[in-house]
């Protein structure tokens, strides 16, 4: 069985310094992947090779930006100027996008799946004949997309945090593989997980709860079912947020959807949950907001977790 290898997810802020230093501490506690997200009005290459100069063996990349922001040339030249100033650490995520995304850009979102799978393959064209081997990963959820990434990509990037999902999508996964006469141990499948540590259990929980309650408000029926959500909470998670009453919202989460849709608790517990991961097939395990109460103390505490795989 492949070890589990460990990466941070981080929605840069404003403050440059603040990202570095952020990136840095989790190298120095042993994350190997730093998967960074690409918003709209921010130059993605200016903080990625700001932290690429501040760092030495982490692996970095977007995570995930779209094929929507920038032309296949622009990124190409970008990717590869940042994985010769690392010396090969540069990785690269990119997912459909979404609405919203759009609506910022004032573009149109119009076929999404087939924009970023030409997409994918294009760069990876170009960066064969450039001998430049960067790792792509697609940021997938639906059944077609999971196919596509196994297919034409090195890696996905699921977000998701519970077994159950990944019964449920390893199998697109590995028919995307199979057609493209790969092989599942060569392939990373990556989960981006809400995590959250703390040496004290109720905190860490509690940390955890306000994205629980946004994941939740967002959740399509299906998702629902697989976790025998009843919608009547789910409708009225939605709307307690709808109306900017999230006290109200944190009211219906209890410890059962904490599991479901985070990973929470001290590192003792939490070991064991990503070990379940792993044995689901798993191979990355993505820290993602909102880390605990204290962000950098939190990430400090990963140090016995990182070092337990």
């Amino acid at each position: 069985m492949k070890t589990m290898k460990f990466g941070i997810g981080i929605i840069p802020q404003d403050n440059l310094d603040e990202n570095i230093e952020l990136i840095k501490l989790a190298e120095d506690v042993g994350f190997e992947y730093a998967w960074i997200s690409h918003k709209s009005d921010m130059n993605m290459y200016q903080l990625l090779k700001a932290i690429t100069l501040e760092t030495e063996t982490i692996k970095i990349g977007p995570g995930v930006t779209n094929p929507y922001i920038k032309n296949v040339e622009n990124f190409l030249y970008e990717m590869i100027h940042l994985n010769n100033l690392s010396n090969k650490r540069t990785v690269f995520g990119i997912g459909p996008g979404n609405r919203k995304i759009m609506k910022e850009l004032n573009r149109q979102w119009s076929n999404p799946v087939s924009t970023l799978k030409e997409y994918v393959q294009k760069l990876h064209e170009s960066f064969e004949k450039k001998k430049s081997n960067i790792p792509i990963y697609i940021g997938a959820q639906s059944p077609k997309l999971l196919r596509i990434s196994g297919e034409i990509s090195d890696g996905c990037i699921v977000n998701a945090s519970h077994p159950k999902d990944y019964e449920e999508l390893l199998p697109h996964i590995q028919k995307g593989i199979d057609h493209s006469k790969k092989d599942m141990k060569d392939f990373d499948i990556a989960a981006y997980t809400p995590t959250s540590i703390d040496n004290d259990i109720e905190i860490a929980k509690n940390a955890s709860k306000i994205v629980v309650a946004f994941i939740i408000a967002g959740c399509a029926p299906p998702l629902l079912e697989r976790h025998d959500i009843p919608q009547e909470v789910r409708d009225n998670i939605y709307l307690s947020l709808s109306r900017g009453n999230i006290g109200n919202a944190l009211r219906f989460i209890e410890d059962d959807l904490i599991d479901i849709f985070s990973v929470a608790g001290t590192s003792k517990e939490i070991i064991p949950k990503i070990d379940t991961l792993k044995e689901s097939g798993v191979t990355q395990f993505i820290v993602s907001a909102p880390f605990g109460r204290q962000q950098n103390e939190s990430i400090k505490l990963f140090e016995d977790v990182i070092s337990s795989f």
